[in-house]
């Protein structure tokens, strides 16, 4: 089934990759050794538990399990080779949303510091001030090409990403270019700072060449023999160098890349840029996603919001 979804297309070798970890997890269960049509609800549910009890693993790497379990039962169905589905009726566990771990004003100045140390026009010193100033995934860093930075218009246009397969790490390397997490392309402005910030990189990436500038192919925050560097490489790094300046977010917690992207959709909304906008620079489709996972409170902006909706309704005070 899942070979069929990935070369038909159905399916990126990133999620076949993830789809193949819950069929490992299965068969290393005793619901593995059953025939489709004699597992039942209680055994589903007991895997589950054993999910949570015995591989340690969070209530949303379940839930994708459900989700999974759940899309293979309709499809033995669609394909009639069973008339059996355990998972019909259980209810999908409810996915946690932690609140994110923001840079926001309180923040900025250590991180700014910590950011300062880095050599401009460096690999990281372009990762860092990209994510900041656009809201760019990793992936989607470590994906973007010249071709896709227009430093005369001040645009980029973010249209790929990098995938990790994991289940054909013999076959393939194990990181590959795909298309962006929504499978849309999104233009995003660049502010003055950030498009100094490029001229600069691009110029220590003509140097790191021999004097050969960087082509339209060329990754910009890649290697001069044209390879893009690995996401989970830029975690790994960021990871030492978030522990070594005692980085933390607006929840106190150990500052993730990931925060980053959070930092820049919190300051964004609080400073009052339309929900509809950050959604579309952030690459998602519904902007109820963008305030229900980016958008932490802001204490000073909600206390101006109501200010103004005590003065447009004749209470507040002048």
């Amino acid at each position: 089934m899942l070979d069929d979804k990935l070369t038909s297309g159905v399916i990126e070798r990133s999620t076949y990759s993830k789809e193949m970890t819950t069929l490992r997890r299965v068969e290393q269960h005793p619901i593995g050794a059953m025939d489709i049509d004699s597992v039942t609800e209680a055994d589903c549910l007991e895997f589950f538990r054993y999910l949570i009890r015995d591989r340690g693993l969070c209530i949303n790497s379940v839930r994708v399990s459900q989700l999974q379990l759940k899309s293979a039962y309709w499809y033995f169905l669609r394909e009639r080779r069973t008339a059996n589905n355990p998972m019909q009726f259980i209810k999908l566990f409810p996915k946690q949303r932690p609140v994110p771990n923001a840079v926001t004003r309180n923040e900025s100045l250590a991180f700014f510091k910590a950011a300062s140390k880095l050599k401009e026009g460096s690999r990281y010193h372009a990762v860092v001030w990209l994510a900041f100033y656009t809201g760019m995934r990793e992936a989607e860093i470590a994906a973007l090409q010249w071709r896709n930075v227009d430093m005369e218009t001040g645009y980029i246009n973010v249209c790929q990403s990098i995938g990790k397969d994991d289940a054909h790490r013999e076959v393939y390397n194990d990181t590959y270019l795909k298309t962006t997490k929504s499978r849309n392309t999104r233009i995003i402005p660049l502010n003055p700072i950030l498009i100094d910030i490029l001229r600069k990189r691009f110029q220590y990436q003509t140097i790191e060449r021999n004097g050969v500038e960087p082509s339209a192919q060329t990754f910009v925050v890649g290697f001069p023999d044209d390879r893009y560097i690995r996401p989970q490489s830029i975690s790994v790094w960021w990871r030492r160098f978030s522990k070594n300046n005692n980085l933390t977010g607006n929840q106190g917690r150990r500052l993730k890349f990931h925060d980053i992207r959070h930092g820049f959709a919190t300051n964004m909304l609080s400073e009052g840029a339309d929900v509809n906008s950050v959604a579309s620079i952030m690459g998602h489709s519904d902007p109820s996603i963008t305030l229900s996972l980016y958008a932490s409170p802001d204490t000073q902006a909600i206390k101006t919001a109501m200010n103004t909706a005590g003065l447009f309704s004749g209470f507040g005070t002048a």
